[in-house]
């Protein structure tokens, strides 16, 4: 994709929506999917809103496949009727609220995202998710807790938390039949 400086700019949000299968943080290569929407680094930075949504139910897999950098203040919302995963070292940085839901959700680096929310909608689709930071399970962008469709939920968070264990449940987490 080619974004200029200051291209989009939301006083509320910016959506970002693709049927095709979205890549974060690379630079533009042709890996083997079908017509993915490429966003870099560089791109992401160009886009001024309190809220990214990128993705939607229609869109394919999202992958992180390299350290991304959004403007400060951030909040940043990965949904995809896919998987969403991320590569080695591809991780997430401090943003207000993190919010992912797919068909299942994989974010074993170490990211720096505190605040999430979101689903894991596919039978059984786990969501995994791992932060340097504390992990805070609340609000973002109108999704509260995370719910999973008799998935497993992971959740990875510093030990810096006065409970001792680096989560704090602020809200719910449904991970149906079983957890």
């Amino acid at each position: 994709m080619a974004l200029a400086s200051g291209t989009l700019v939301g006083s509320s949000s910016v959506s970002l929506l693709s049927g095709n299968a979205i890549v974060l943080g690379g630079a533009d290569s042709n890996d083997g999917l079908m017509n993915p929407v490429e966003l870099s680094d560089n791109e992401l930075t160009t886009i001024t809103t309190p809220v990214l949504r990128i993705g939607d139910i229609n869109s394919s897999a999202i992958d992180i496949k390299a350290a991304i950098v959004l403007l400060s203040g951030t909040s940043l919302n990965l949904t995809s009727g896919g998987g969403i995963t991320q590569q080695a070292g591809a991780t997430i940085p401090a943003l207000p609220g993190l919010r992912l839901s797919g068909a299942f959700v994989t974010l074993p680096e170490a990211n720096f995202a505190g605040v999430i929310a979101g689903s894991a909608s596919s039978p059984g689709g786990q969501f995994k998710y791992t932060s340097v930071n504390p992990v805070y399970v609340g609000t973002v962008d109108g999704v509260s807790g995370i719910t999973t469709n008799n998935g497993d939920v992971f959740l990875t968070g510093n030990n810096s938390l006065s409970n001792g264990n680096g989560l704090d449940i602020a809200t719910t987490i449904n991970a149906g039949t079983g957890i």
